[in-house]
């Protein structure tokens, strides 16, 4: 680890959208749930698509399900991943565009000094939300997502221990199984099965905040038990749990 860089590791997590600070090992292969915004909070780092070759930059959107490995090559980075479904999703396709099958690299200076002033303050989960919204302006509104998709997931949401079968959400929002999946991916850029591990990986991720026995979160997020969470979790962010959790030096949820 460079020294001179501070090295603390910060999460904060919102309905809809997380926050995170920190040291990273290289991350393998694996793709997201959500599109997510990556920042070299001192230096570049590099990015490899689909087994492509390595690209450095200093800032790279990733969209959900788009396979990739990161190296920050022992530098800091901050990170942000934004739903669909949050309010914060038009106002981030509007800031930084790109494209939805490819991640897509640039550099602008706002972004990162903003990552980088929120880090390196470390500032009142107020003043970060302020900060945010300077960065990419102020929360229109709920994205106009289909009212039956948006019903599904609002009953993912509220029993988050329970594997929802698409069958069953499809009778619960009167649409055929094969119409409701092809919709589900429309309206929130993911397949199914993959939106459902991403939440219930986001909730599990939450109770973290006030509990750290990883087989009862596991258990009760609808994961067979913590092997299967850890396996999850490995393959959505390309690391094991057990490096953010055990060394997080603030943790908050925010509302």
């Amino acid at each position: 680890m460079l020294t001179a860089y501070p090295t603390h590791l910060r999460l904060f997590l919102w309905p809809g959208k997380v926050l995170y600070f920190g040291p990273s090992p290289p991350l393998g292969q694996h793709l997201y749930g959500a599109a997510a915004i990556h920042v070299g909070i001192y230096k570049p780092f590099q990015i490899r698509i689909n087994n492509g070759a390595a690209v450095e930059c200093s800032c790279v959107i990733i969209p959900p399900g788009v396979n990739h490995e990161i190296d920050f090559g022992q530098g800091i980075h901050g990170k942000m991943f934004v739903e669909m479904d949050s309010p914060e999703f038009l106002l981030m396709r509007q800031r930084f565009p790109y494209r939805m099958r490819s991640a897509t690299t640039f550099h602008d200076a706002n972004l990162v000094n903003c990552f980088r002033s929120i880090y390196e303050d470390d500032p009142t989960k107020d003043e970060i939300n302020a900060r945010l919204s300077r960065l990419l302006g102020e929360v229109p509104g709920t994205p106009a997502i289909d009212p039956r998709i948006r019903a599904a997931i609002d009953i993912m949401r509220n029993e988050p221990d329970r594997n929802f079968s698409n069958e069953h959400l499809a009778v619960a929002v009167d649409l055929s199984p094969s119409r409701f999946l092809h919709l589900f991916k429309t309206e929130t850029g993911n397949p199914y099965r993959r939106f459902r591990r991403w939440k219930r990986l986001m909730t599990a991720a939450g109770e973290f905040h006030h509990a750290d026995n990883m087989t009862h979160i596991a258990l009760n997020n609808g994961f067979t038990d913590s092997a299967h969470f850890s396996n999850c979790f490995h393959q959505s962010f390309g690391v094991q749990p057990s490096f953010v959790f055990r060394a997080i030096k603030r943790f908050e949820v925010m509302t």
